[in-house]
């Protein structure tokens, strides 16, 4: 939670090492049909690096589709389970 400090950055809530971060609607931005892997309705989970590389090899010899994202101070992947809900893996550098 102390990563996020700027107007319109999510509120993170924290128990231990657990965090959920939610974040807040845009205004002025308009819904739209979201693609798959270009939405922002999903849940992440924090890895640490050696976690995070292993995922996307694992996930590369599966053949399994996922997009990858720096926010600065943060990496994330970003995949779809098999129902399309979107899975987010994020590693802040640890």
């Amino acid at each position: 939670e102390t990563e996020w400090s700027g107007k319109g950055d999510p509120v993170a809530l924290c128990a231990g090492d657990v965090c959920v971060a939610l974040f807040r609607e845009r205004e002025g931005v308009q819904a739209r049909p979201a693609e798959p892997l270009d939405r922002n309705e999903h849940f992440a989970v924090a890895l640490d690096r050696a976690n995070f590389e292993q995922a996307q090899t694992h996930l590369c010899e599966l053949g399994i589709e996922f997009k990858l994202s720096n926010h600065k101070v943060c990496d994330s992947l970003y995949l779809n389970d098999p129902e399309g809900q979107q899975i987010e893996l994020t590693n802040y550098g640890v």
